[in-house]
């Protein structure tokens, strides 16, 4: 029974403090969050009661009873933190995704357990009572509490973030921090509650939490609501006379002489009030009409703003129209005037609002909306196009090779010429048109090389040039115009720009022909440079160099044991020194050129180097090395009449076979093939002579 005393207290402060939210029948509850409020109370109290019950059951040992009330002690308890999450959301009126969250994490949380509220009867989940009456703990109860706690930690935190940047007075924010407070009161004894389930640690907290509450936000908020009423009244008497100054024509003559041209809106405020009159479009006789009064201008301009404004305005224009901007710039400037957008059918469209103070009235303001949006677009237009005329100047200047420029539509493939060069206009294509991937086409036929149109074709077109530009960013297309039967290098550039929330293609084509033939004539000359450093001046087959370079590949492969079979021969020029010291160094160069002929007509489908002064070496691959035995047979072959034979026309050679057991570079199999030459030359030598040395020696 002990335990049942603070849950009657802590009702019973409830009741006294409470009792005009709870049974009264003010105007106050039809602001949502005062009707929050009065839901959260009546959970709070639904509380206390089954908290008090609670102890009263369990020291008369009333099982059944007892069951009951816990269970629907659980559901009051979380419908207490959904509700007090509703008005926490409510009352801060931040309009957040996260205040969002909090509402619906509530919600299902209510939800959630209510079901094992049910559950429990048949299947124990959250808790058991015995047949001794004591009550039991289950793993869910843990489970729910611990959400229940993480909800009052997070909603404290939403009000401690709320008070961030907040310029209010100072009651304001007091009033914030102590909603946060109470969440974190409530979620501290809950916490705690989890651990002592016997003990009223909850029913403390909510008792203490209440009362805070009372303090500092309701009574502050009954006292401003009491203040607000008293303004109300004499808002309503101030109202009484300016709906008798309706009848009058003087409004009339107040807005024309306050404001001159047409306007589709017309609005006559009462700063004071915030009463106004909205006169629609002028009549067949050019006169206005009233269509309807309202109250709290500016309020519903904010309410009605979402979704009539263009959301990309939205906010500057609620800030820059807010009563006390529109009030400081007419009393600074006596009239202010600001464009925006509205949206007309889904479209966004120019308007221009004026706001203006009436002579000798410090009360009233004429504000007038009209439609602008041709001329605004016209001026933009007229801006965007100096503007490009300027960015094209500084492109032409930079670039300095720009053919044309194009701007195309994507969706409806319409284009327009921005500018070109003279000569690129020779060409007589068109300065806009409907359809520039077609059009583009069709001249393609006209103006570009034959040589290069099936490339042109090939990869011109709206669906290759969109796909390179999502791939790469930029599409790039380098081929050859024709103007007057001279081909003239271009590169055509196509890259994809946003201009007013619309997706542009920008088309460049640019003059690469001076470029490409410098390019061109340097790869000329490089590769002439080239041939120049690794062919034999004397014989036209390859030096040692390219030799060398060859021996570096092989050798890397060999490495890597992807070779394929090869096998090296090693010349040599049999009496060559003879021929030099007998008849000259002439004579000489004679039998090395006709040596060298004979050793690339056999070998005629391998590379042949001139490794010294009448040393060959020869790299066999493919056929030559299938044939390598006839081809050997035929490098060595000797005239049947040996006194016929002239200088050059023998040559000794030798052959080795790669083989990827025994060698492990060229240099192995060059050696063994430079062996196998020299035993070929000592029996060449000792029958035959070649006949003009035989001549020169007699």
């Amino acid at each position: 029974m002990y335990y049942s005393t603070i849950g009657l207290l802590a009702a019973m402060i409830l009741l006294i403090e409470n009792a005009d939210l709870l049974f009264g029948h003010s105007d106050a509850f039809k602001l949502p969050s005062w009707r929050a409020y009065r839901e959260f109370l009546f959970a709070v109290l639904t509380y206390y009661v089954t908290d008090v019950l609670w102890g009263v059951l369990e020291s008369q040992h009333m099982v059944a009873a007892l069951f009951a009330d816990t269970s629907v002690y659980y559901v009051a308890m979380s419908a207490g933190v959904e509700l007090w999450t509703k008005y926490t959301v409510t009352y801060l009126d931040e309009r957040s995704a996260f205040g969002r969250f909090l509402l619906y994490a509530g919600r299902i949380l209510a939800v959630t357990v209510a079901v094992l509220a049910i559950v429990n009867i048949f299947v124990p989940v959250l808790f058991t009572v015995d047949a001794n009456c004591v009550y039991h703990a289950l793993p869910a109860r843990y489970v729910q509490l611990s959400v229940q706690v993480l909800l009052l930690l997070l909603t404290s935190v939403y009000a401690t973030s709320s008070i961030v940047g907040k310029a209010d007075a100072q009651s304001k924010v007091l009033r914030f921090r102590t909603v946060a407070l109470f969440g974190l009161i409530m979620a501290t004894l809950l916490f705690a509650q989890l651990w002592y389930p016997l003990l009223p640690l909850y029913t403390i907290a909510y008792m203490l939490s209440m009362c805070l509450l009372r303090a500092f936000v309701v009574g502050d908020e009954k006292e401003q609501y009491r203040v607000q009423l008293e303004e109300t009244e004499k808002i309503l008497e101030l109202r009484k006379s300016y709906n008798e100054a309706l009848s009058t024509s003087a409004i009339y003559e107040s807005i024309v002489d306050a404001l001159a041209g047409d306007y589709f809106d017309l609005y006559y405020v009462d700063v004071k009030t915030d009463d106004y009159v909205e006169y629609g479009s002028r009549t067949e006789r050019g006169q206005l009409t009233a269509e309807r009064h309202g109250t709290n201008f500016f309020a519903e301009c904010t309410a009605h703003a979402e979704g009539f404004i263009y959301d990309e305005d939205l906010e500057r224009v609620l800030h820059a129209l807010s009563k006390e901007n529109l009030l400081a710039e007419i009393s600074k400037h006596g009239t202010y005037i600001y464009h925006y957008r509205i949206l007309v059918d889904g479209v966004p469209t120019y308007v221009s609002l004026k706001a203006t103070g009436i002579p000798g009235d410090n009360r009233h303001i004429v504000i007038g909306i009209s439609n602008v949006d041709t001329q605004v677009k016209d001026r933009m237009a007229a801006e965007r196009a100096a503007e490009e005329k300027k960015a094209y100047l500084r492109l032409s200047a930079l670039a300095g090779n720009l053919v044309a420029l194009y701007y195309v539509d994507p969706k409806s493939n319409a284009y327009t010429e921005f500018s070109s060069s003279m000569g690129y206009m020779n060409l007589g294509i068109s300065k806009q048109g409907d359809d520039f991937f077609k059009t583009t086409r069709e001249n393609s036929l006209r103006v570009v090389h034959p040589d290069d149109r099936e490339l042109f074709f090939a990869q011109f077109s709206k669906e290759s040039i969109l796909a390179a530009i999502e791939r790469d960013g930029v599409f790039v297309l380098d081929y050859r115009l024709v103007d007057d039967n001279l081909p003239t290098y271009v590169k055509l550039k196509v890259v994809q720009v946003e201009e007013d929330a619309e997706a542009v293609l920008v088309v460049g084509l640019l003059d690469e022909d001076a470029q490409v033939r410098q390019e061109q004539k340097y790869a000329h000359d490089l590769s002439a440079a080239r041939n120049m450093a690794v062919i034999d001046p004397l014989t036209g087959v390859k030096i040692k160099h390219a030799y060398a370079e060859w021996e570096e590949r092989i050798n890397s492969a060999i490495k890597e044991g992807v070779q394929d079979p090869f096998a090296a021969v090693v010349c040599d020029v049999n009496d060559l020194k003879s021929v030099n010291d007998l008849l000259g160094h002439k004579e000489g160069d004679a039998c090395i050129k006709n040596a060298c002929r004979k050793i690339c007509k056999v070998f005629k489908h391998s590379p042949v180097f001139r490794v010294g002064g009448d040393e060959f070496t020869v790299i066999l691959t493919g056929g030559d090395y299938e044939s390598r035995a006839q081809l050997m047979e035929s490098i060595t072959a000797l005239p049947t009449d040996p006194s016929q034979m002239r200088m050059g026309e023998t040559i000794a050679a030798g052959i080795a076979e790669y083989d990827k057991g025994r060698h492990h570079s060229l240099l192995n199999v060059f050696e063994e093939a430079d062996k196998a030459m020299y035993e070929c030359k000592q029996l060449m030598k000792k029958d035959y002579k070649p006949k003009a040395l035989a001549d020169t020696t007699q």
